[in-house]
């Protein structure tokens, strides 16, 4: 299913670029870590350093270091040989990571005797949608740069129709070495659809929601086991997204011109055309739940909050104090910031939250990427209950549609947030469909704000709005257009009556080139143009 987006409401944001580049050319200059065409690469390989401080860590990452991981005083890092050397030189204790070796046969049964493989993952997709016809089916999003499929299954009560929900999804092994979130997705779509119906809390998931559930991104990465992709010498698909302080453009080329790698731009071709609400990544190698941001301006490995710092807090606790060994693992309470883990460029949960209108976490499930099967079963108990808690946040906070007030048809908009001295940057978009929003919100006893603004409407701010605990308010709202100027005025003037006036004489006058010089409807000025115009000149 895709869905007329107007791209332009995502590429009007652009203007990012250029205060984000003025801000770091006044900033003390740190070398950012480059985003070099693999083709241009040395092949790369797995370190770990050990005692190693957080901040001499956060130096190697400025360096240009694929930092991975880091548990106190170690690290894991990707590098190059010209890069370990550099390591080894600097006095670091520092030794290559052998890869082990993981049976790769496949199912035996559909009890999931070892870890599935490509067409094991497809053909489950393929059964479930064969076997819940209602409930689910398969979207294909385009090939990998291997040419395997990269596939999402769509889950909801209505599967083929666009209605007033809010979209989330789950997006699993971006990094095809880590291979537990493709198994535990497998197992968590086959638990919600046989369970629909007799489940109240998995029958309501899916009857209130668009769930969209991708168990691997990294196909071809997954099939030779390694964490990048197949493309050159491999890209780390974590790096590679649009990010706000290094490649802050929202396009499938990156700031130098080249072409993002080609599951990353799968995965955004098809976001512009959705309208996801909440998401999350799946990942192995360490246990945690990961919140934005991942990167900051200085690039030191500190906490960088982002505007729903406090929600994020909350969203991820809510998977970890379900997951007991996460929460009492090696992370207080089994979540962290992630800048202030490790500092990361271009990852998915980032650009979700910057450009998509979308709150995402990064989910961090064993410290093993990818454990022997034999411990799939505890995994699968482990984050059972967390990653059915989580996506219930999709359902809280203010809902509704939005409208022309004279038509009744939805409005392409755009919706802020703020409440007392709480204000957010973070936007929220309407699906173009349907009209609807869904902004995630904290219960609080202090009122919210909200602003609606589409491009040639009136602005609307409606305040008073109470968020609690449970199902999200309900808030609809039709908006007004602009009244609108024909020569880029500013408002209806003598210039804009003239127009008119030449309107009723028969003539085809040319109006300005700003957005708001545009008829009340259709594509040329009418009558009721002029007639408006008049009107309102006159008052």
């Amino acid at each position: 299913m895709n869905k007329p987006r107007f791209l332009h409401k995502r590429l009007c944001r652009f203007f990012l670029f250029f205060v984000l580049t003025a801000v770091l050319a006044s900033a003390a200059s740190f070398a950012l870590p480059s985003r070099a065409n693999a083709a241009d690469m040395e092949p790369v390989f797995e370190i770990k350093i050990t005692d190693i401080s957080k901040a001499q860590a956060s130096r190697l990452t400025k360096s240009g270091v694929n930092v991975t991981n880091r548990n106190g005083t170690t690290v894991w890092a990707y590098v190059s040989g010209a890069q370990f050397q550099s390591i080894l030189d600097l006095g670091y204790t520092a030794q290559r990571v052998v890869l082990e070796t993981r049976k790769n046969q496949g199912l035996d049964s559909p009890d999931y005797t070892d870890y599935p493989d490509y067409d094991d993952i497809v053909s489950a997709l393929n059964t479930f949608e064969n076997n819940y016809p209602a409930l689910c089916k398969v979207v294909d999003i385009g090939d990998s740069y291997q040419g395997r499929k990269l596939l999402f299954l769509k889950i909801s009560d209505n599967v083929d129709v666009e209605e007033d929900e809010p979209e989330f999804k789950y997006i699993s092994t971006m990094h095809g070495d880590e291979k537990i979130g493709t198994d535990l997705m497998l197992r968590l779509i086959d638990h919600m659809l046989s369970n629909y119906g007799t489940n109240a809390d998995i029958t309501k998931l899916i009857d209130e929601m668009e769930i969209w559930i991708m168990p691997l991104m990294n196909p071809d990465g997954y099939a030779a086991n390694q964490r990048y992709n197949m493309q050159g010498i491999g890209y780390d698909l974590n790096r590679n997204f649009p990010d706000r302080i290094d490649d802050p453009a929202n396009t499938l080329v990156n700031y130098s011109g080249d072409p993002r790698p080609i599951e990353v731009q799968r995965i955004m071709t098809w976001a512009f055309n959705q309208s996801s609400v909440l998401s999350a990544n799946l990942h192995g190698g360490a246990l945690v739940a990961n919140y934005p941001y991942d990167s900051n301006s200085s690039g030191d490995y500190v906490y960088t909050a982002c505007d729903d710092d406090d929600l994020f807090i909350d969203m991820s606790l809510t998977y970890s104090t379900l997951n007991l060994p996460m929460y009492n693992g090696e992370f207080t309470q089994g979540i962290t910031n992630g800048a202030d883990w490790y500092t990361a460029y271009g990852g998915m949960q980032d650009w979700n939250y910057v450009w998509m209108g979308c709150m995402e976490i990064t989910l961090e499930l064993s410290n093993i990427k990818t454990p022997p099967y034999s411990y799939m079963d505890g995994l699968w108990n482990d984050n059972r209950a967390s990653l059915l808690a989580y996506m219930g946040w999709a359902l809280k906070g203010v809902r509704g549609v939005v409208t022309d007030k004279e038509t009744g048809l939805p409005i392409t908009a755009t919706i802020t947030a703020k409440s007392g001295s709480w204000e957010s940057d973070f936007k929220v978009y309407t699906d173009p469909d349907v009209g609807d929003y869904h902004r995630i919100l904290l219960p609080s006893d202090d009122p919210y704000t909200l602003t609606f603004s589409a491009d040639g409407y009136e602005t609307k701010t409606v305040s008073g709005i109470m968020v609690q605990e449970g199902d999200a308010v309900r808030l609809d709202v039709e908006m007004d257009l602009k009244p609108c100027n024909f020569n880029c005025s500013g408002g209806p003037d003598l210039a804009d009556a003239v127009i008119a006036l030449q309107v009723l004489a028969g003539l085809t006058p040319e109006i300005g080139g700003c957005v708001d010089a545009r008829p009340l409807s259709g594509v040329q000025i009418g009558l009721e143009d002029a007639l408006y115009i008049l009107q309102q000149t006159a008052d």
